[in-house]
């Protein structure tokens, strides 16, 4: 019997582990597709300015909080048509511009 209730205390720490492991998961993936919708609803904003005469690029800044989802996006299809720069001096800022195919 002894055995039997190990096994079972041992089940339920794995269940438990994995139960942590899914929620930390989710908490992530909600993160990054909540940034991810705040991209698409800034690029609008983004394109009305690159759309304006003499504009040939905007400037952003990132919170230093948000950089590692911002870098993650870099390489999706939302940002796929322009062409984005980070600024040497600052690590947070990035000049985006229209991308330029030839």
């Amino acid at each position: 019997m002894p055995q039997f209730t190990r096994a079972m205390s041992a089940r339920r720490r794995g269940e438990r582990i994995r139960a942590e492991r899914r929620k930390a998961e989710n908490i992530s993936i909600n993160k990054s597709v909540d940034f991810r919708s705040g991209i698409v609803a800034s690029l609008k904003d983004v394109r009305c300015l690159l759309e304006q005469e003499g504009v040939k690029s905007v400037i952003i800044e990132i919170d230093e909080a948000h950089l590692p989802l911002f870098n993650e996006a870099l390489f999706s299809h939302e940002l796929a048509g322009y062409d984005i720069q980070q600024d040497p001096q600052v690590a947070n800022r990035f000049r985006i511009a229209d991308k330029v195919l030839f």
